[in-house]
């Protein structure tokens, strides 16, 4: 028997219950009522004791904080905006960025990013691409940097 039915078996097992007693029993239960300790366990037990009250005032919002700080706060507007489609522009714009500060001016330094550029697809579509390639391709990339960084030093 499966945990998820519980409820359910109590549920009816009282109200089967209660329908045995009240009506195959009504004389007995009656005199329990009427005796000292029937009236008092009845009294106790159909007082108000406001439990909806300390729910809604004590539990409830402690949960509702707690979800809006950590779920709400902190996965959708943290960790959501910072992967999801924000996260993905900001670093577009920031590798744009980047790559606009290697761009200096010169044709053959046009030439030579899209000649890398397409290495590097080659590299992720051939299955059969040399990876030595790749590492001649990354050194020269080093030197074109640096020379780069060194005619902006003995233009300025």
């Amino acid at each position: 028997m499966s945990i998820k039915w519980i409820p359910l078996v109590f549920s009816l097992g009282g109200a089967t219950l209660a329908v045995v007693l009240y009506h195959g029993f009504a004389p007995l239960v009656h005199s329990i009522q009427m005796s000292p300790q029937g009236r008092e366990l009845t009294l106790f037990l159909t007082k108000k004791w406001l439990f909806d009250r300390v729910y809604n005032e004590c539990i409830v919002p402690v949960a509702l904080r707690f979800g809006y700080t950590t779920t709400y706060k902190a996965l959708d507007k943290g960790l959501i905006e910072q992967f999801g489609p924000f996260g993905i522009s900001n670093g577009v714009e920031k590798l744009v960025d980047n790559v606009k500060q290697l761009h200096s001016g010169y044709i053959y330094h046009a030439a030579f990013w899209m000649i890398s550029a397409l290495f590097i697809g080659l590299l992720f579509v051939s299955p059969g691409f040399d990876i030595r390639l790749l590492w001649i391709l990354m050194i020269s990339i080093l030197f074109v940097v640096q020379g780069d960084k060194q005619t902006e030093n003995t233009n300025a």
